[in-house]
């Protein structure tokens, strides 16, 4: 974070893992946590547009995900689901119910303080109204 050249690489890299293993497909924590981190070095780095930008794929990644939440496979890593039930330490299911993963995906972005800086800018509030809407969400 003390580099924002170097923390601004870094997060690009992040999305090419991201992109080019499908992770999104997954459903690994990784796949939307990194830009809602992004989004905060940005801030911190006073990169107002790069933080809109970073929230902005994250609005995406999470309503992307289908849902029941679960770990599965997908292209590259076809075998995930089958892999997690050999070990036979966490399961493919999340231990929290779906409405309440919804609810922490809008949580993430609407109740964090960093994000305050943003709460009257038109941008922000239709990422929060998208993510509110395309996930089902009433009214929190």
């Amino acid at each position: 974070m003390q580099e924002p050249a170097r923390f601004e690489r870094t997060y690009r890299m992040a999305k090419h893992l991201i992109d080019d293993y499908e992770l999104k497909s997954i459903g690994t924590n990784a796949a939307f946590t990194v830009h809602i981190v992004a989004a905060q070095g940005f801030i911190q780095h006073q990169q107002k547009e790069k933080a809109l930008e970073a929230l902005e794929q994250y609005a995406e990644t999470v309503c992307s995900i289908p849902f029941p939440f679960k770990l599965r496979g997908n292209r590259y890593f076809p075998d995930v689901e089958q892999w997690i039930e050999e070990i036979g330490m966490i399961g493919t299911n999340s231990p929290r119910d779906d409405e309440s993963i919804k609810t922490s995906f809008l949580s993430l972005i609407k109740e964090n303080p960093v994000f305050a800086v943003f709460r009257e800018e038109k941008r922000y509030q239709k990422l929060v109204n998208d993510i509110q809407y395309k996930l089902g969400i009433s009214q929190v």
